[in-house]
């Protein structure tokens, strides 16, 4: 049987750092992190619910 060794807390911490750096180093590339994260949202919600 496998140890737990991480709480729902912890991994709800770690994916809101990974999601925070990720927008950082996306407005690093492309200047508007949240123009290019609505556009991509736009993009994949329509292919997601078809």
């Amino acid at each position: 049987m496998a140890e737990i060794t991480h709480t729902w807390e912890d991994v709800e911490a770690r994916l809101g750092r990974l999601i925070l750096t990720a927008a950082a180093a996306l407005d690093d590339i492309t200047g508007d992190a949240w123009d290019t994260g609505d556009e991509w949202l736009r993009f994949l919600v329509p292919r997601v619910a078809a």
